[in-house]
């Protein structure tokens, strides 16, 4: 009996020593000027790490605030949201692409917003983040504060209506 058990414990521990080890970041995409800042969002204490793509030159570049999806599970182990084909038609078409995760996904600190079942305060609360990333976004010296569209995906689209 005893042989019995160390032998499963011998195979799990086994299986456990040749899982992958955990994902790494993707390394940005220099093609698309990517880089990783960290708004501030006053109004909660938080920070949401956010992906900015550029076209290339000075600008000032019309400017797409994309909001992001959520997927199942705790939204912390959810990785930074990157949309790399749509970003990618849309700085090929000379626009800045700022792409903030919002509070408790990722990287970005404060809680995740959950709200049960009340979708209008879930996404009025999530609109606060998206008010955030767009007042910091608008500062950023190579964006065109005139011409700005906000969009989003899933529960990214809710936080976009709601703002």
């Amino acid at each position: 009996m005893i042989a019995r058990v160390l032998r499963w414990v011998l195979v799990f521990w086994g299986a456990g020593c040749l899982a992958a080890p955990p994902a790494l970041p993707p390394r940005p995409n220099t093609a698309l000027n990517e880089s990783v800042i960290f708004i501030p969002n006053p109004a909660l204490g938080s920070e949401l790490e956010t992906t900015v793509f550029k076209p290339d030159g000075p600008g000032p570049f019309p400017l797409l605030l994309l909001n992001h999806g959520k997927a199942f599970g705790d939204p912390r182990q959810q990785e930074r949201t990157r949309y790399p084909v749509a970003v990618r038609e849309f700085v090929r078409r000379g626009y800045v692409v700022v792409l903030p995760m919002r509070g408790g996904f990722a990287r970005s600190t404060g809680p995740y917003v959950g709200d049960g079942c009340n979708i209008t305060a879930n996404g009025l609360a999530q609109a606060r983040d998206v008010r955030a990333a767009l007042d910091y976004a608008v500062t950023l010296p190579y964006v065109d504060r005139e011409r700005i569209v906000v969009a989003g995906q899933s529960h990214g689209g809710l936080a976009t209506l709601a703002f």
